[in-house]
């Protein structure tokens, strides 16, 4: 059986301005979210954002992805 995991990344955030890619302990709260998820039993992540900084942050995981997982954007 196929996991598939979502994640929605808006550009604009209302209360939090650039949520996304803001800082916490180093690392912006996409790449956050996607190491957790390759650290799962999902085998497909797929990024769906209206926004090129995350965009790049995606592809990053792409080229440097030792669990041989998918991942997608959209």
């Amino acid at each position: 059986m196929k996991i598939s995991a979502v994640i929605f990344a808006r550009k604009g955030s209302k209360r939090v301005k650039n949520k996304m890619y803001r800082k916490f302990l180093g690392k912006s709260l996409i790449e956050i979210k996607i190491e957790q998820l390759l650290k799962t039993k999902v085998n497909e992540i797929i990024v769906g954002s209206d926004d090129l900084k995350i965009e790049k942050i995606v592809n990053k995981f792409k080229k440097n992805n030792k669990y041989k997982k998918d991942i997608k954007f959209f």
